[in-house]
């Protein structure tokens, strides 16, 4: 499906098909397409839970529905469960020095040191501040929406 189509047909589906299973290969791929979305800094801060209706313990279940409420909580035959872990923001230096090693990040003779002595320095300095609302709700937002485009595209409703 062309991302303008897909975009177009999105909507917030309240009534759900319950006995209609959804194949975890799908689920995947909205998990990836919310991994693949940009992050400031590369932090990654973006989690999900994910609860299949038909294998899931019901205190589960008991337990997700009861503060998220809302009648397609009860119908869904899963439910994924997104949430900002700022925690992820500690371990940034290793993630950027990760990505350099891959050759992901950087270019030219001095790229090394430049992450080492300008970037994280400058990162680590304000690693609190990362942490309190503002940057990683809107790339979390980002990548929630990419996982919806990526549900649409499959065939999937979502009720956000």
């Amino acid at each position: 499906m062309e991302l303008r189509k897909a975009i177009g047909s999105r909507r917030s589906y309240r009534f759900l098909r319950p006995y209609r299973p959804v194949e975890p290969e799908k689920i995947q791929r909205m998990l990836e397409a919310a991994r693949l979305a940009s992050h400031w800094g590369n932090v990654q801060s973006l989690r999900a839970v994910v609860v299949f209706r038909d294998s899931a313990p019901q205190e589960t279940l008991d337990a997700i529905t009861a503060p998220i409420a809302g009648f397609q909580f009860k119908l869904a035959p899963v439910i994924i469960i997104w949430f900002l872990d700022t925690t992820a923001v500690d371990e940034q230096s290793d993630r950027l020095r990760e990505l350099l090693d891959a050759g992901a990040l950087g270019f030219g003779e001095g790229k090394k040191q430049a992450l080492e002595e300008q970037l994280i320095p400058i990162f680590e300095s304000i690693r609190e501040q990362l942490k309190e609302p503002g940057l990683g709700e809107v790339d979390c937002g980002q990548g929630i929406a990419q996982a919806t485009l990526m549900a649409i595209e499959q065939g999937l409703g979502t009720c956000c």
